[in-house]
């Protein structure tokens, strides 16, 4: 299934290349992603500064990465919300929805929300039969049989992964007022 779901996500950006609108449609870009979470983290933690501090130190350092990055990854049209549970699969037919995030970005931050996804809930499974890994790889190979991805964009997922993270933070202060947020950010700075 991640196999097919990662054709579907490559057919989606492979489609969507020449795609303009005159929608007003947001930008999935630094800002957006990391600028705009850290003033809504920074807010919700006023008398935890040193833990706002270790969240922004982390958002600087991606962004020059990226920024690092950039100029050879991959920009147009993004879902923006490609967790896995924004389809819907019946036989051989996949149906995304929820394109209210859609917007111009990097399309490995998409890669990235499903890779997160599975981290996600690999943390939640503790290990027992956890194959967020297997998952993953499928979808990658599946993604890749419809359309090429730079070694620039392989390289920022695990940035996205982050980034996404710190997104779902933003999320979760803003509308559910906690950080019911799990992951880790210490592989992409061993």
């Amino acid at each position: 299934m991640a196999y097919r779901y990662g054709k579907s996500v490559a057919t989606i950006h492979l489609k969507s290349v020449d795609f303009e609108t005159k929608h007003d449609r947001p930008l999935l870009d630094l800002k957006q992603l990391i600028e705009e979470p850290l003033k809504v983290i920074k807010k919700s933690l006023i008398l935890q500064i040193n833990d706002y501090n270790f969240i922004e130190s982390i958002g600087k350092k991606i962004i020059t990465k990226i920024t690092e990055l950039q100029s050879e990854m991959d920009w147009g049209i993004c879902h923006g919300d490609l967790h896995g549970g924004n389809a819907h699969i019946r036989a051989d037919i996949i149906t995304h929805f929820d394109f209210d995030i859609c917007g111009y970005g990097w399309r490995a931050y998409d890669l990235a929300v499903f890779k997160f996804a599975r981290e996600l809930e690999a943390d939640k499974k503790s290990g027992e039969g956890n194959n967020s890994n297997q998952i993953w790889i499928a979808f990658l190979e599946g993604y890749k049989s419809i359309r090429n991805l730079g070694q620039r964009d392989i390289e920022s997922i695990p940035y996205f992964c982050v980034i996404r993270q710190l997104w779902l933070m933003k999320l979760s202060l803003q509308y559910f007022r906690d950080l019911d947020i799990v992951g880790s950010v210490n592989a992409i700075f061993q």
